[in-house]
């Protein structure tokens, strides 16, 4: 279903995606395959628990850009109950992190409204993307955590001083 339900933060549902360790990216899935993103997605959403977590996979840019059309398309319009997002250690670079914090914005009153934590720790994330992230925290009405810590393009000192004011998310550097 995909109206909000009990939430299981510690299951991880990419249990089939191999190990980064051993490959850098899923056998069956290519930079870009949007097929192949609407399927995982498609898979996980059906049996998730409140957390879609994708961390460590290593999967790019591209893979998110694809797996966003792809739940706009699964979801159709209604809020998944989804509440966590773990994008942490993913290669994300500031394209990919402005894609998925315009995803939150444009959808906070819809498929995106419950999600209250994000975790895009460990990216590339850079300068570059800290407006878009201040607009997500500013815009986004339920988020209350945004991991960034150990993106290793953002500069602290810029980052502190755009978030160090804000009351309604913890935002953790």
């Amino acid at each position: 279903s995909l109206l909000p339900n009990k939430h299981d933060d510690s299951m991880n549902f990419l249990d089939d995606i191999p190990d980064p360790v051993s490959d850098s990216r899923p056998q069956d899935v290519e930079p870009g395959d949007t097929d192949a993103a609407y399927d995982i997605i498609s898979e996980v959403l059906e049996n998730q628990k409140g957390t879609l977590d994708l961390s460590n996979r290593r999967l790019g840019d591209d893979f998110f850009i694809s797996m966003i059309e792809s739940i706009i398309d699964f979801a159709d319009g209604e809020p998944l109950s989804v509440i966590n997002l773990n994008f942490s250690n993913n290669d994300i670079s500031d394209i990919g992190c402005e894609k998925i914090c315009e995803f939150l914005i444009i959808h906070s009153d819809s498929v995106a409204a419950h999600i209250s934590n994000v975790n895009l720790s460990c990216n590339n994330v850079g300068d570059k993307s800290v407006a878009i992230l201040e607009t997500l925290c500013a815009e986004h009405p339920n988020l209350q955590v945004l991991n960034l810590s150990n993106c290793c393009k953002l500069s602290s000192a810029k980052t502190q001083s755009k978030f160090g004011t804000l009351q309604n998310v913890n935002v953790i550097l």
